[in-house]
């Protein structure tokens, strides 16, 4: 009895343990389709726009990193995938508090509480830029600001494609029959084909931009403390010159002082002896007084 009961216990636990592996597996393949099927949808626009019109599209993201260097790189990295570049990119650090502790005699510790944030200024593919903006929010940690707007310009790329260089050429034609001057038919020539020249600059540059989207991005980490040594310089208020050499000055000063003041008496010689003079008169003259009164 006990021989049948042994391979029991063992095919049980094998049977077990294969059911086990097998609900794993089942896990892992489940796992896997859900993350297939999560890459390969697509993120969906905020906007609900009109395919068949010309829109100016505009985006603002400001978020919160874990790490601000390695965020940098990876936007970098997904701005290069999206087709966009960068048009600028400014670093800063907001300064919130800062004090200097003596750490020793010669030494000191600043610390700074500060918060570092980069502000980007990018133009992406107005096709990519949904993707663009699902990718970049996964970077933060918390999003403070999500925007895009989008600005109808279909008249206005219309207006621009109408101007053909057969209006400009009838134009020129009828300035040529109407103008006997020369010199004000040459310059009216030049003026118009000027115009023609500005509004296919202004066509391209809209249409560049329609192609183009502008996305400012705005991220920034959590307040942290950086602290650096340097020269404790509460310790320079100890130092003092010593007591012999401060006497030595104030002898040689004062050798200045006597010669300075011997000549400012010879500069005033003519006035010292006309108040001689007067003391002098005055004195004879109160004798005179006195013996007057007797």
């Amino acid at each position: 009895m006990k021989k049948l009961i042994i391979p029991a216990v063992v095919l049980i636990g094998l049977l077990s343990s294969c059911a086990q592996s097998n609900s794993k597996e089942s896990d892992v393949i489940s796992e896997k389709l859900v993350t297939a099927d999560a890459a390969k949808r697509k993120p969906e626009s905020e906007l609900t726009l009109d395919s068949s019109r010309q829109y100016l599209q505009t985006a603002y993201l400001k978020m919160q990193v874990k790490k601000l260097q390695e965020t940098k790189e990876t936007i970098r990295q997904i701005i290069r995938q999206q087709k966009g570049f960068v048009l600028s990119s400014e670093l800063q650090n907001n300064i919130y508090n800062e004090k200097t502790v003596a750490i020793n005699r010669d030494s000191a510790m600043k610390v700074t509480e500060l918060s570092v944030g980069n502000t980007y200024s990018t133009k992406i593919p107005t096709k990519n830029l949904d993707s663009t903006i699902f990718l970049l929010e996964k970077l933060g940690v918390h999003i403070d600001n999500s925007s895009q707007n989008a600005e109808d310009v279909t008249m206005q790329f219309l207006q621009y494609a109408n101007n053909s260089n057969d209006s400009t050429i009838r134009d020129l034609k009828r300035v040529q029959a109407s103008n006997n001057a020369g010199i004000d038919k040459v310059m009216t020539i030049h003026e118009l084909r000027k115009q023609q020249r500005d509004a296919t600059l202004e066509n391209q540059e809209l249409a560049y931009n329609i192609r183009y989207s502008d996305l400012k991005l705005d991220i920034y980490q959590n307040p942290l403390i950086q602290t650096l040594v340097i020269a404790n310089t509460d310790q320079y208020t100890h130092y003092k010159t010593p007591f012999g050499y401060e006497l030595k000055n104030a002898f040689s000063q004062g050798v200045e002082l006597f010669q300075t003041i011997i000549i400012m008496i010879a500069h005033l010689w003519l006035v010292i002896l006309f108040v001689v003079a007067l003391f002098f008169l005055w004195k004879i003259y109160r004798k005179r007084r006195q013996v007057v009164k007797i």
